[in-house]
């Protein structure tokens, strides 16, 4: 199932960043929009899985 899955993402990511009006923007506001982003999932996968615990003594 995860085989199948994952051309259909592909193919749905690829159609949408394809679209004139999202290629458009994302290339006028992706330099700023991709870092917080990404932090953000940094962050988040810290504080799920616990990691932060072991910067305390």
């Amino acid at each position: 199932m995860f085989a199948l899955l994952i051309p259909l993402w592909y193919g749905l990511a690829l159609a949408v960043v394809s679209h004139p009006l999202v290629r458009d923007r994302i290339a006028r506001i992706g330099h700023r929009l991709v870092p917080p982003v990404l932090i953000a999932l940094g962050l988040y996968i810290l504080i799920d899985s616990e990691t932060y615990r072991l910067l305390r003594p």
